[in-house]
Formats: structure tokens, C-alpha cells, sequence
């Protein structure tokens, strides 16, 4: 049946590989986060920066998993502890917008009622009931969502990031800015915004060449293999050897979720022949569907070419 089909593919959505920049990434941000509460007076907030499909989403997701949220009960009212949250910036926002939407993630029962400086006041007092500790902005780079923005500072764009200053500095709050690298050089043009967020893990698509900088292909695939072996019950090529992770990398760039997405859909082509053994044929379609053109190296299929052909990929 088509929702057998689904149910395992959609396991592969669990496989999701802590290689040394997550685990750094994690680790760091939530050094920062023990730091702010340590410290009697100073926030240590930080970024975490990385193109499109690298996992940042991921990784905020994982850091989040380390707080929980509470109800406490007093004699005529009671208030939801929230120690950390996670904002997702929209296009065009302004300080008034993200107010009420941190007003909403912090259970106000009517986050746009009031003035702005009613709602202002609100989220200041949310902040303190809540004992919030941590916030996680993501997609911050769209407060520079217009063309002149990216070339320089707009009294807008500017406001809104000297008011994340200020609610990390009043409040004494960790606060994580997410963004897309080439954004972080106009909002460090300020320099106390870059002598705040000093602490910056970025994140780079998986490589097929030692670098210190980056994390090699191999063993992901290898990791990717034996989850596959494990959780849905499947033999397959290796993933792992040398011609494979030199096939994928043509085919995805290193991209980890062009990566996932592409043996996901190969996974696909397998199980509807009926076939529970993972094939280079399945890649090749896989391929074929376009799935990864965004960032492929080559127009031509990597599942089909010799190896002469692969290795100049390696010069």
C-alpha cells in the first residue's frame, strides 16, 4: 500500500546526522546561554550562520529540546514559565510586529490589544513572569529584505536589531541570531552589534576534500547507510565509497538537505518496484526528477558517468 510507502520514508526524516559542526553548534549556543545565567549583570548572546539547507532549523530544534515549559499555580491566577523560544522572522517585520508575535509565543491572551507602548510594556513584563533565558531568532537576515538594505543600513532594519540588542541587554537574555551569511557584514557595520555577538558558528556544506572548516562527506554517508540498514529495513550499495560520496557530491554540492532529499527519493523508487535493496538506478532516477538541480555541479547524470569523468571533480 502507497501509506507503507510513506510511513518509511518519512522515518528518513529522523536520520539526522550530528557531525562535529552540529554538535559544536549546539554545544556553543547553549555555552552562551549557561553563561548569560551565570553571570550577575551581562548576556552572552551569539549566531549561527549558514546558507540555505545546512541544518539550522535543525540544530535550533535540538537546542530547544534542553528546556521545557511549566505551569505554576498560585492562589487566584497562574503563569506559564517559558525559558526559552523560538521566533521565525517574517519579511517586512517591524519592532511593533515582532512584539506582538513574541507577545503570543509568551500565552498573552490578546498579544495586539493596546497601544504599541502597552504591548511594549507587556512583553517586558511576559519576559520577566516567563523567566525567559534564551531567544532564538530565526530567519533574522529578512529585516534586510530589500535590495538598498543589503547595501547598507535603513533607519528601519537598524532599529529592529538595536531593539534585539536592548531586549537582550534589559532583560539579560541569551539571545541566537540565524541568518544567511552574507547579511552578517551589513549588521556588524555597527560595532556594538558585532561586539555582542561575537560568538558565530557557521555552518559549510559537507566536503569531499580535508579541510579543517568542513565536515567530509564519507562518513555522513556512512552514517546515512547504517541508518538506513537499521530503521527501514533496507540493504544498498555503500553509500560510503569513494565513487558514491563522489557521485552525490556532484549531484547536491554538500548540501545537507539536498543530500537527504535526494536518497530520500531514491529510497522512493526502490520501494515502488518493490526492490529492498537500494540501487545506483534508483540514484540515477532520483536524478532524473530534478530534485537537486539548484545546486548540482554538473547537467549531466553523476549516476551514469565513468569514473574518469567523476574524478575530474576531484582536480
Amino acid at each position: 500500500m502507497k501509506s507503507d510507502l510513506y510511513e518509511k520514508l518519512a522515518k528518513l526524516d529522523n536520520c539526522i546526522i550530528q557531525h562535529n559542526q552540529y554538535r559544536n553548534a549546539v554545544a556553543g549556543i547553549l555555552d552562551c546561554w549557561q553563561r548569560t545565567i551565570a553571570s550577575p549583570y551581562k548576556a552572552t548572546s551569539c549566531m549561527l550562520i549558514a546558507e540555505g539547507g545546512l541544518g539550522k532549523t535543525t540544530i535550533c530544534k535540538k537546542v530547544l529540546q534542553n528546556f521545557s515549559s511549566s505551569l505554576v499555580e498560585y492562589s487566584d491566577y497562574s503563569i506559564r514559565k517559558n525559558p526559552a523560544f523560538y521566533i521565525q522572522i517574517p519579511s517586512g517585520s517591524t519592532i511593533d510586529s515582532l512584539t506582538t508575535l513574541m507577545l503570543h509565543k509568551l500565552n498573552d491572551i490578546n498579544p495586539s490589544s493596546g497601544t504599541r507602548s502597552d504591548r511594549a510594556f507587556r512583553l517586558k513584563t511576559k519576559l520577566s513572569e516567563s523567566c525567559t533565558e534564551l531567544i532564538i531568532f530565526d530567519e533574522f537576515h529578512h529585516i534586510y529584505s530589500t535590495q538598498s538594505s543589503k547595501m547598507k543600513f535603513s533607519k528601519s532594519n537598524e532599529n529592529i536589531a538595536n531593539w534585539i540588542k536592548t531586549l537582550s541587554d534589559e532583560n539579560k537574555i541569551c539571545v541566537c541570531l540565524v541568518s544567511l551569511p552574507e547579511y552578517v557584514e551589513v549588521f556588524e557595520r555597527d560595532s556594538q552589534q558585532s561586539r555582542r555577538f561575537k560568538n558565530k558558528y557557521i555552518l559549510h556544506p559537507l566536503s569531499i576534500k580535508i579541510n579543517s572548516k568542513k565536515v567530509h562527506m564519507k562518513p555522513f554517508l556512512a552514517e546515512v547507510d547504517g541508518f538506513i540498514h537499521k530503521k527501514l529495513g533496507l540493504s544498498s550499495l555503500k553509500l560510503s565509497d569513494d565513487s558514491m560520496v563522489l557521485r552525490i557530491y556532484i549531484a547536491t554540492a554538500g548540501y545537507h538537505d539536498y543530500v537527504m532529499s535526494l536518497v530520500k527519493e531514491a529510497i522512493k523508487f526502490a520501494l515502488e518496484e518493490g526492490n529492498n535493496t537500494l540501487k545506483i538506478q534508483h540514484f540515477s532516477l532520483a536524478w532524473e526528477t530534478d530534485i537537486t538541480a539548484y545546486v548540482r555541479l554538473s547537467e549531466r547524470n553523476p549516476f551514469e558517468m565513468q569514473v574518469n569523468e567523476l574524478n575530474n571533480f576531484m582536480k
